[in-house]
């Protein structure tokens, strides 16, 4: 079990309270667990849920407009993108029940006069008071709030029937009135300042909604890590008042625009009568993680893989607090979970698997970790533009070549430091370590040269997540 029901419109603590027992019920408690522990979690997930979609109904209520089958508006025509596993988000990848988790439409769900009036106004509050990136928390694109928007929050409220309509598509048995807006935001991606993408992410969203505002830009769209190759897939949106609706929990990224501006209307939906424990748990660990509460987060984070063991970030989160709290063993394991799972998906995380194969060579298991740097390595060169750094791909090649340096496999170590310089020339990590392997093939003067090239060089690269 990986959420929890609540019976529609359900508002008070006591009911979610109650919901959270019933859950408590059907949930197998492994040994390690505490089933007053577990109560007490399930219940804060309800009553924050229960709160959060008061809020969301309060400030959009007209998502409820389409309450009986004469005035619901029609689903926009969608076309679906399949993942590749039944149980990439969850078991059962429920509560979609589906491998379509992915749907771009046909039809336009806003105008495209509406989308150059939000544009306009979302330009205009920018303008006045600036482009922030508080709610995605990153520096790579910018936003301003719809509910700092008037015009833009009259034409949303007015298209929130349609848009609900078109998300419910991915919840079978759920009516559109019963999804609440969390958060809706305008996002902007300015190939000429830099700020043209969003690096990977999973949103704190049952469902995600991207609406393009505007044409006429190069790149973007959003990546895929679970469609398409093992590269993944980007779906581009390009005309305007189209949509992408997506399970927010799969994870994704902004592509890089290459030119122009592009903006998009993103709304975040939960559902009153459906608590994603999981991502709950996930995000307050997180949290606890961020303040330094090691203790507190590997508790958090133990629950959220016994309710959901399907989701890898559950497991590679739990690498990271193990890490932090300085056991690289554990961390391993937990790692290892999170690479079957990858791989038993097709499903692939860059910066996961890089750490695990750190975490690997820190407890002195050279081959595996050389195995997973190579696999990294692999994964990095397959990855689509725009959403790996090169800065990410030459660090796979430098843990792979020092792991080989490491079990004495010289000739391979340099072929795999080659790899990485031909991706990043001037990395100086790079030049020391290849400086390191031809010192150990008596090649002196080469290995001078080498080391020469990273005088005065960086720290060891890392992909930190």
């Amino acid at each position: 079990l990986c959420a929890l029901a609540l019976p529609p419109h359900a508002c008070s603590r006591v009911e979610g309270r109650r919901a959270a027992k019933g859950a408590l019920r059907r949930i197998a408690v492994s040994s390690c667990s505490s089933v007053g522990y577990l109560e007490e979690q399930l219940a804060l997930d309800a009553a924050q849920h229960l709160a959060e979609c008061a809020a969301g109904f309060h400030r959009w209520p007209t998502i409820a407009d389409a309450v009986d089958e004469e005035t619901s508006l029609r689903a926009a025509r969608t076309t679906p993108h399949s993942v590749h596993s039944d149980s990439v988000v969850s078991p059962r990848n429920t509560p979609f029940l589906t491998r379509e988790l992915v749907r771009m439409t046909e039809e336009p769900v806003l105008a495209a006069e509406e989308c150059a009036a939000i544009v306009r106004e979302a330009e205009a509050r920018g303008e006045a008071v600036g482009w922030q990136s508080r709610f995605t928390l990153q520096a790579s694109s910018s936003e301003v709030l719809v509910s700092h928007l008037p015009l833009a929050s009259t034409i949303l409220a007015s298209a929130l029937p349609r848009v609900a309509a078109l998300a419910a598509t991915l919840l079978p048995g759920i009516h559109p009135s019963d999804l609440r807006v969390y958060n809706a935001i305008v996002v902007r991606y300015d190939a000429a300042r830099g700020l043209d993408h969003m690096p990977g992410h999973g949103d704190f969203s049952l469902l995600s909604v991207n609406i393009a505002l505007s044409e006429g830009h190069a790149g973007g769209g959003t990546w895929f890590q679970a469609l398409g190759g093992e590269s993944g897939k980007t779906i581009q949106v390009n005309r305007a008042g189209h949509a992408l609706v997506h399970a927010g929990s799969l994870w994704h990224a902004g592509a890089r625009v290459d030119a122009g501006l592009r903006y998009v209307l993103v709304l975040f939906l939960h559902c009153a009568s459906y608590v994603d424990h999981s991502t709950r748990l996930q995000t307050r660990a997180i949290s606890c993680l961020a303040a330094g509460e090691i203790s507190a987060a590997l508790r958090l984070l133990q629950l959220a893989t016994e309710v959901n063991p399907a989701d890898a970030e559950n497991w590679l989160q739990l690498a990271i607090a193990h890490r932090r709290n300085g056991d690289r063993s554990l961390a391993a394991e937990a790692g290892r979970t999170m690479a079957a799972l990858y791989a038993a998906n097709n499903d692939h995380g860059f910066a996961g698997l890089y750490n695990y194969a750190c975490d690997l060579r820190a407890i002195g298991s050279l081959e595996d970790a050389a195995c997973a740097f190579a696999e990294v390595a692999r994964i990095g060169e397959l990855s689509c533009e725009g959403v790996l750094s090169s800065a990410a791909r030459s660090a796979a090649e430098l843990g792979l070549g020092s792991c080989l340096r490491a079990l004495g496999l010289l000739d391979e170590a340099g072929q795999a430091l080659e790899r990485g310089l031909a991706i990043e020339p001037n990395a100086a990590d790079l030049w020391a370590e290849l400086g390191l392997v031809m010192h150990a093939q008596g090649q002196e003067e080469a290995a001078l040269a080498a080391s020469g090239k990273c005088c005065g060089g960086s720290e060891a690269l890392a992909v930190r997540v």
